[in-house]
This record gives structure tokens, C-alpha cells and sequence, in this order.
């Protein structure tokens, strides 16, 4: 049975030209990349700290010990300052070159002398840390600023430029993405509503567009994310490149000329511009990221050949559906829709009531209509505002056209429990439709951790010193004539027969009686008897009577009588 199943499975995820498996594995696909490649930059930025945590202990745990020759303790302390303004930074890469680090070096000792180190020593382990930090981001805009005089600032480059170059482009290509996915999906919806007015959901025809355009949800709804994450980051970084741009124009107006300033009024402005410098690293780093995820999404922009005719599509465009959708399931229409609506304390509301001061009311179900998804078999079918939208258990429902809110007002409760049952069918609509908390298991995170985490098991294993051969035969009979028995009973076994006969007297079983002559009563007797008899010896005294002159003593006789049959 395990192993049909998991046959059934490999056949499944083999198959060709299968739009409902493929949008299953474009969401595993597109989640499965997001959260490698979000854990590879966690970790990356958990080494970063750990080595910089590292390196921060030793440097305050660091106790100072009078010696005659200082030079070479505090040669140690200050390089290992170094090494961890380097490993604070994060950008190893930008110290690696002899110019890069003889400039940083040089910038470090400009803000933090090798002679302050003993001050630095009399500190507390707070103020150590704090200090160490506050070093980290001044020396890091010193290389800035000088990068932007140009007079230093070697392997350091300018993230924004870049940034913006990439993520425009990103979003270009997912904002192109999403036009041709809408301008589909419109096609799909068009044939759709013309074709579901003659056939019912069940048809295979219907089936197959249905699991067209379902996997073409699927693509709009990731391209969306990526899209919206995309424009996230680039707002952050505009918003962070007028703060870097406007820091590097104050701290040159600040500097001028002028070879001494103040550092209460410097090092503020460097430890910003270190700091925004950080954050346009970190930012850059993510864009990366949503650019390999968008790769892997592009990879399944086309994997299947549409049913869709362009004969269906003419004939769709040209005609107007007058006759209603058909069905296979769903509750049932109520004949006093008001009245029920009243009883679920379901309200009716246009958009712009729902809205609340938003662009858009935040529909449940990622948008899409619960209703269409109960009768049409799955089908997914945007919510669109001139259908309006119902309020019902604190959440709000949006619907293709103004009938389905109807419907869902009569009986919400069963609607959404029926969108339930159809989910557990169609695994590739539970994340478009947002009810993952239905089904905990299809949760992408967890599929991707057992992908990417290998199972294990605790087990243990016992092996003896000495290995005994053990040939024990438990139907072995060593005795001969045990088995001269056994096979006698077989062959009276096998000539044995039997026999059964019915008669039309004996159908009913009729009461009947015999009678039985015992046998008379005999017996036998032998016609000898026979026995044994041993002799016997018998003793006496003789003369104890008689003549005096009759001397006594004793007599010894043996009888033997001889035998009874003698007689």
C-alpha cells in the first residue's frame, strides 16, 4: 500500500504538461529559495557577530600588568582593535589591499591613539564595548569622506548607484511579469464565464482551464510579493541615500579648508555615515537575494501549452452570457436570503465603506472569491468592487459579482468550511487563498526545513562477542515409528470419503427412531488352574513323653505337599 502511494506521488511529480503540479512546485520552488537565501544571509550576519563578539570579549576582558617593556602588550591590544573594527564592519573585503588597511589603520589612530589605551583599560566593560562600536562607524566614515574628496577610500564603493541601477531593473522586470500574467488571467476569466454557463465544473475541459488559471493566480500572486519587496527596499534606500548624500555635503562644508575641527562636531556626522553605509550593505545584500528568488520564479513563466483556443476566446469575446453558471456543489440557495444574512450577522458593505481611510479593504482569502472557489470546483476568481463586500465574523469577504454576496450572506458558515474541503483536493490553492492555518502541514516553512534539514532518529545496535549457528528445525521427529504413524494416518487420510445424500423424504428432516440389539451377556472360564507351592520345613522335639529311657531332641521335617494340579 506505501509503496502505490508513494508511486502515485512519483508519477504526480513526473508528469508532464500539468499545470496544477506545477503551480505546487513554483510555491515550493519560490518560498524554498526565499528561505535558504534569507537563512545564508542570517547566518552571515551571525558570524559577522560572533566574531566581532569574540574579539570584543578579549579586548575588555584585557588586563593590564606593569611591565618594563609596554610596547609589545599594547602593539597587541591595539591590533586586535583593529582586527575587530575590521570584523565589525563586515566588509573584509574593502581592508584586504596594504592600501586599504594602512588607511584604516591610520584612521583609527587619528580617532583612537595606540596612547590612550591605558585610559581605555581604566574603563568599565560597558564603556569598553560602547567605545568599540562608536570606533567601528567613525572609522568607517572616515573612508567615506575621504572616498568622496578623493583621497582615499580604497575597495570601498558606492552602494546606491548600484542599488537603484539593480532594483529598478528588478522591479521593471516584475512589473512586465505582472502585466503579462493580468492580461492572461483576463483571458482565462473571459472564456471562463462564457464556457461555465454550458459546461458543468466537473467537465475535464473546465477542469484543465481551471488549473490554467489557478497556476497563472499563483504567478501573479508570488510576482506581487517580490514586487512589493522589491519597492520596499528601494524606498529604504532613496529614503537612505538623501541621509548619506546630505551627511557627506555637511561634513564637506564642515571641513572646508580647515585642517582642525572639533571632533564634538565631526565625529557625530561620521558615525552616521558609517552607520547608513552599514544599512546600504545590508539592503544590498537583500536585493540580492530577491534576485535569485526571481530566477526562480522565471523559470516557471511557461511550462505548460494552454487549452484555450483562440476560436474559445473570439467566440467569448463576441458573445454575452445571459444564461447562469452552472454547479456541481456548494450549499444550497436560501429562499430568504435576508432573513438568513440577519440570523449570521452577515453585513453587506461597498468598498468604499470597508476601506476605512485604506486604498483597498483588506479582503480575506488573499482577495479572491470563496464563493467561486465552492461552485466552480476550485476555480479562483479575483474580487472585484462592484460586487461590494460582507462583514462576517470580523473579517471581510470579497466576491466576482453582486449574486455571490448574496449567496454568502445566507449561509457564510458553510461556505467557508465546503472552501476547506475543497482546499484539502487542491493543495496548490490553500497559500493563495491564505488559510494555511487550516492545514498546518503544507505550511512552506516546515516543507522546506524537512527538504533542507536531514532526518534523523536515535537507534542502537547490539552485536555478541561469539556468533552461534542456530539450525533448529521445530517439525524434526526422530523417532521411526512416530513417523511410520504419521504417514499411515495420511494415506487412511487420503482414501477416506465422504458421502451425502438427500431425498425428497429426508428434505425437511422428519423425526425418526432405531432401535439397537446390545449384545448378550458372556463369559469364559479357563480349563485349568494351576499354582505353585514351595515346600516347608517344619521342626519339633521328640521325647518328651514315653520311657525314661527316651532321650529328647529335635526333629526337622520337610513337607512338600507337591503341586495343586498333583492333586
Amino acid at each position: 500500500m506505501i509503496s502505490q502511494l508513494a508511486q502515485v506521488c512519483v508519477d504526480r511529480l513526473n508528469a508532464k504538461d500539468a499545470p496544477a503540479m506545477d503551480a505546487i512546485k513554483m510555491q515550493v520552488e519560490v518560498e524554498r529559495e526565499y528561505i535558504v537565501q534569507g537563512n545564508t544571509l542570517a547566518h552571515e550576519t551571525n558570524e559577522k557577530e560572533e566574531k566581532a563578539m569574540s574579539l570584543e570579549f578579549e579586548i575588555t576582558s584585557t588586563r593590564y600588568k606593569a611591565e618594563k617593556d609596554d610596547t609589545v602588550f599594547f602593539s597587541g591590544l591595539y591590533r586586535k582593535i583593529y582586527k575587530f573594527v575590521v570584523a565589525n564592519a563586515g566588509i573584509e573585503s574593502a581592508f584586504a589591499a596594504p592600501e586599504a588597511e594602512a588607511e584604516t589603520l591610520a584612521a583609527l589612530e587619528s580617532v583612537f591613539p595606540q596612547h590612550g589605551l591605558r585610559r581605555f583599560l581604566s574603563l568599565s566593560r560597558e564603556d569598553k564595548s560602547a567605545q568599540l562600536k562608536e570606533l567601528t562607524s567613525i572609522v568607517m566614515g572616515i573612508r567615506i569622506f575621504n572616498k568622496s574628496i578623493g583621497k582615499g577610500g580604497v575597495g570601498m564603493h558606492d552602494p546606491v548607484e548600484p542599488y537603484i541601477e539593480q532594483a529598478e531593473e528588478l522591479s521593471g522586470q516584475m512589473k512586465g511579469l505582472l502585466i503579462d500574467t493580468q492580461r492572461e488571467l483576463e483571458k482565462y476569466e473571459l472564456v471562463t464565464t462564457h464556457l461555465a454557463s454550458l459546461h458543468r465544473p466537473s467537465d475535464p475541459m473546465m477542469l484543465r482551464i481551471r488549473d490554467e488559471h489557478n497556476n497563472r493566480v499563483a504567478m501573479l500572486d508570488l510576482a506581487q510579493f517580490l514586487l512589493e519587496q522589491v519597492e520596499k527596499g528601494l524606498a529604504t534606500v532613496n529614503g537612505l541615500a538623501e541621509q548619506y548624500n546630505a551627511e557627506q555635503k555637511e561634513m564637506q562644508d564642515l571641513v572646508g579648508a580647515r585642517h582642525s575641527i572639533p571632533k564634538e562636531q565631526v565625529y557625530p556626522k561620521l558615525e552616521a555615515l558609517g552607520m547608513i553605509y552599514a544599512l546600504l550593505l545590508q539592503e544590498s545584500r537583500t536585493l540580492e537575494v530577491l534576485q535569485q528568488v526571481t530566477s526562480v520564479l522565471m523559470n516557471f513563466a511557461s511550462t505548460f501549452v494552454t487549452a484555450v483556443t483562440s476560436h474559445q476566446l473570439q467566440e467569448a469575446s463576441s458573445s454575452a452570457r445571459a444564461n447562469p453558471l452552472l454547479s456541481d456543489s456548494g450549499p444550497p440557495t436560501s429562499a430568504n436570503p435576508e432573513e438568513d444574512a440577519k440570523l449570521y450577522s452577515a453585513e453587506k458593505l461597498t468598498w468604499e465603506e470597508a476601506c476605512g481611510g485604506e486604498a483597498l479593504p483588506k479582503l480575506r482569502c488573499g482577495g479572491l472569491s470563496p464563493v467561486t472557489a465552492v461552485k466552480r470546483a476550485g476555480l479562483l476568481l479575483r474580487a472585484v468592487p462592484e460586487a461590494g463586500c460582507v462583514r462576517w465574523n470580523n473579517a471581510l469577504y470579497g466576491f466576482a459579482n453582486p449574486s455571490e454576496a448574496d449567496q454568502f450572506c445566507t449561509n457564510p458558515e458553510n461556505y467557508i468550511a465546503a472552501l476547506d474541503n475543497v482546499a484539502a483536493t487542491m493543495p496548490e490553492i490553500v497559500r493563495l487563498l491564505r488559510i494555511e492555518e487550516s492545514f498546518p502541514s503544507l505550511r512552506m516553512a516546515g516543507v522546506v526545513d524537512c527538504m533542507a534539514t536531514p532526518v534523523t532518529c536515535d537507534f542502537g545496535t547490539q552485536t555478541p562477542t561469539h556468533f552461534i549457528d542456530k539450525h533448529i528445525d521445530r517439525n524434526y521427529e526422530w523417532n521411526e515409528w512416530a513417523l511410520r504413524r504419521r504417514v499411515l494416518a495420511l494415506t487412511n487420510l487420503r482414501q477416506k470419503q465422504t458421502h451425502s445424500m438427500q431425498t425428497a423424504d429426508s428434505h425437511f428432516r422428519r423425526e425418526q427412531q432405531t432401535q439397537v440389539w446390545l449384545p448378550k451377556e458372556s463369559t469364559t472360564q479357563t480349563a485349568v488352574q494351576k499354582g505353585t507351592s514351595m515346600p516347608q520345613k517344619k521342626m519339633y522335639i521328640a521325647g518328651l513323653r514315653g520311657a525314661p529311657n527316651v532321650a529328647m531332641n529335635v526333629v526337622t521335617v520337610d513337607l512338600d505337599l507337591g503341586q495343586p494340579h498333583e492333586y
